[in-house]
């Protein structure tokens, strides 16, 4: 049957290998694993591309930034969360994603993948311009390195020109001021998500309002590894198709302008001074599933 068409192909490849680099073989019977996969899974896989390298993944982040993209869709008799849980096992199980922590009850807790296989997922995320997968400052700032001063530290450089991106999805990995101060823009952007690299003060409050005016059709953000300040980005309530977002900051409160976020599923908030209050308009937020607010809460 098909099983066994596949491992006839895995064969042929193996045997026609003559490239010296183990690398290369690998990557050959990597692709040919993709290739292989449902077409509902293709999505998920290539999503991993976006996330850190090395890093641990909390399971409960990614299945629910799934839901949020769309690619869990008509669960019938099962819900999205268990459904979403159910093609992570599968990937799992066609070794193209490894389980690193798992829970008492058996379920895994946390994931991470190969560089190997991560760097298929960029190449393929790259050929058909699924995500934008932007590393370090060089890329930030790339369309205005003519105006940078290199004899100083590039962090007290600002860039005159921010870079607008036209990918539909944008994962960005830098130090933190450099994120903030490269201001990108995205005008059909629906997806953005920031990964922090080490910075010297990493509870730093950074201005990040320019997101509401920059990323208008957004409906993932994920700013849980910058300091956004005291209080919402204002305008953020204006992002009507939001339905993951995730902050960071020294809130005391959410604002009630949150309710505008009709379209809103998952909330998470880190709230680094510890209690965060939330507004009673949170029960107007009929499409919310999910809520999580370190370290606690109350309304």
């Amino acid at each position: 049957g098909k099983k066994q068409d596949w491992w006839e192909r895995v064969a042929r490849t193996l045997s026609s290998c003559i490239a010296d680099d183990p690398e290369t073989r690998c990557m050959d019977i990597l692709e040919l694993s993709y290739s292989h996969l449902p077409t509902y899974l293709k999505p998920c896989f290539l999503y991993l591309g976006a996330f850190l390298k090395d890093r641990e993944i909390p399971v409960s982040k990614l299945t629910r930034l799934w839901i949020a993209e769309g690619f869990v869709q008509n669960p019938e008799l099962d819900s999205l969360e268990h459904l979403a849980e159910k093609y992570l096992n599968d990937l799992i199980g066609r070794s193209l994603v490894i389980a690193s922590k798992r829970k008492s009850n058996g379920g895994v807790k946390t994931r991470h993948v190969h560089d190997m296989l991560r760097a298929l997922c960029l190449v393929r995320c790259k050929e058909q311009n699924f995500l934008h997968s932007i590393t370090g400052y060089d890329e930030l700032f790339a369309s205005s390195h003519e105006n940078l001063d290199y004899g100083v530290d590039p962090g007290y450089c600002h860039p005159s020109i921010s870079i607008t991106y036209k990918k539909y999805r944008l994962s960005i990995c830098s130090r933190r001021k450099h994120f903030a101060m490269s201001m990108p823009s995205g005008p059909c952007v629906r997806s953005l998500l920031f990964f922090a690299t080490n910075d010297m003060y990493p509870r730093c409050p950074y201005n990040v309002g320019f997101i509401t005016d920059n990323f208008k059709l957004l409906r993932v953000l994920d700013l849980e590894c910058i300091n956004m300040g005291h209080c919402f980005p204002r305008g953020l309530e204006h992002l009507v198709h939001l339905r993951y977002l995730a902050v960071c900051g020294d809130l005391d409160s959410i604002p009630a302008s949150i309710s505008c976020l009709w379209n809103l599923e998952t909330l998470l908030v880190r709230g680094l001074k510890g209690k965060v209050d939330l507004p009673h308009t949170f029960w107007s937020m009929v499409k919310l599933r999910h809520v999580h607010v370190k370290s606690f809460t109350s309304f």
